[in-house]
């Protein structure tokens, strides 16, 4: 696996399902890099609209300022599709300013990995599927109540943090994406993250979102979760 210090920007995973165990790997700590496949095309684009300061790069590396210049975000025109991930539109996604439709393709739905301790919320999760339908809907109804609560609670200091690196990195085999995330600065508590792909005429397209216990997460379970991201493409029933 390919790590980086856990920062706002740390290691982030690959998609494709031979490399499944490095995005099991990577998506076990905060917002998250790796190389891959170049994707994201660029446009006549709003000025960058995200916090990315990029964080530590790796030598031969773009940083994360250079991979969103010019690139649209998905915040401009109602129809505007984003070519990069960035921290302003997933605040926007996840307090309903913004349409999920704008990234999700509902014909191809969304891999969920929820992992969570039981305690006095509820009974322990865990569990990983392909949600479609009604599913897909409380998938990321939940995803985004989860999301916003951490935004907003005084004392977990949690924020967006995203890295398109993976859009402009190009390894054989490895997938294209960015990471979005949701943690804690001590690498505790409950990660949120999102991945998301290139996908022509489209932009950037959500195909899996994770509610993962930083400390109890089984890495079986992650490895489910790998598995299913890299087979994202199949049609909903």
């Amino acid at each position: 696996m390919t790590s980086r210090p856990a920062a706002a920007s740390a290691a982030v995973s690959v998609l494709a399902a031979a490399l499944a165990a490095t995005l099991a790997a990577a998506l076990a700590g905060g917002c998250k890099r790796s190389s891959s496949g170049a994707g994201g095309g660029s446009g006549s684009a709003e000025p960058l609209a995200g916090d990315g300061d990029g964080g530590p790069v790796a030598d031969g590396e773009p940083d994360e300022a250079t991979v969103r210049a010019g690139k649209r975000t998905g915040l401009g025109a109602p129809d505007e599709r984003p070519e990069v991930a960035t921290e302003p539109l997933v605040r926007a996604l996840v307090r309903g300013e913004v349409p999920w439709s704008k990234v999700v393709d509902p014909g191809r739905g969304v891999i969920e990995l929820r992992s969570l301790p039981g305690g006095d919320d509820g009974p322990a999760v865990t569990e990983v599927g392909h949600r479609c339908g009604a599913a897909l809907d409380r998938a990321l109804a939940g995803f985004a109540a989860g999301v916003t609560a951490a935004l907003d609670a005084p004392g977990l200091l949690q924020d967006v943090a995203c890295d398109n690196v993976g859009l402009a990195v190009t390894i054989a085999g490895v997938a294209s994406h960015a990471v979005c995330s949701v943690s804690s600065p001590a690498g505790d508590g409950v990660e949120h993250d999102l991945v998301l792909v290139p996908e022509p005429g489209r932009g950037l397209v959500l195909v899996g979102v994770s509610v993962a216990d930083a400390l109890t997460t089984a890495e079986e379970l992650r490895d489910r979760f790998d598995e299913e991201l890299g087979r994202y493409g199949r049609r909903c029933p």
